[in-house]
């Protein structure tokens, strides 16, 4: 791979950050191909390849300084496919705080799923590897077919307050928006209420919080009061039941259509 093309392969890792080693650490090796690159480098790229990986002693390495944050929040905007950026922090550090998670995640307001975080060598690989089987399993056909919403600004802003630090749904926040108490949102999810509140953006939610997301995202057009009414509105559209009365009884997937349906202009 050449610095500064346009086109990267599939499985191909680009190293970079404030903290890019000279050498290329073996925790990328096997089945990845890794490449590094400056800061000049990775701004003159017009996207990303898909899994880049930003080298950092603690976050205020890349939260100051030369932009870091703010060259990989741009170039992630303008690629079009899949991405991850998996954020390595230095093991033998101070633990990042939630704080300051949140703020590197904010510089990647419109797609904080693509960002993952590990601390060490361990988690790195850890990370990097899950990051490219999500990128494996979302070339499976899954994503944009299934939610053609799914990339609009608008409706991404909407739900932004639907996810923790890292990126992931949460089901307690979830559970606020729509006015569930996190026992009804445990059970809808099929967990206890323990571990809800124990890992409450868990990989294995990701999937089924997708639907309840939808829903929320009628909050592009409402207001917080506006969406809290119609959740309990009897809708032609539903047979006269109310999208909450739905959601509890389990048909979330009703109520995230008649949404879907709302959003785009389609008719009921």
């Amino acid at each position: 791979m050449v610095m500064g093309a346009t086109e990267i392969t599939a499985r191909e890792v680009l190293l970079t950050g404030p903290d890019n080693p000279s050498t290329i650490p073996r925790w990328v090796g096997g089945s990845f191909a890794a490449e590094r690159a400056t800061l000049p480098q990775v701004r003159r790229l017009e996207s990303l390849p898909d899994i880049t990986v930003v080298r950092a002693a603690e976050p205020d390495r890349v939260l100051a300084g030369e932009g870091w944050l703010k060259v990989l929040s741009d170039r992630l905007r303008e690629t079009s496919g899949p991405a991850k950026v998996v954020i390595v922090f230095d093991g033998r550090r101070r633990r990042p705080s939630d704080v300051e998670l949140r703020q590197v995640l904010s510089y990647f307001g419109e797609r904080p799923d693509a960002v993952e975080f590990a601390r060490g060598t361990e988690q790195a690989r850890m990370a990097l590897e899950e990051a490219s089987a999500k990128l494996e399993v979302g070339r499976g056909g899954r994503g944009e077919a299934t939610d053609p919403l799914g990339k609009v600004r608008e409706l991404i802003e909407a739900t932004v307050d639907l996810r923790s630090s890292s990126g992931r749904l949460s089901g307690v926040e979830v559970a606020d928006v729509l006015g569930l108490s996190r026992a009804e949102m445990a059970r809808l999810l099929g967990r206890s209420r323990q571990a809800l509140a124990k890992t409450p953006d868990a990989e294995a939610l990701q999937q089924p919080l997708a639907a309840y997301e939808r829903v929320a995202r009628l909050r592009s057009v409402f207001s917080d009061a506006e969406f809290r009414a119609w959740l309990n509105l009897s809708l032609e559209d539903l047979d006269g039941r109310t999208p909450l009365g739905l959601i509890r009884a389990g048909e979330v997937g009703l109520v995230a259509e008649l949404a879907d349906d709302m959003l785009s202009g389609m008719p009921g």
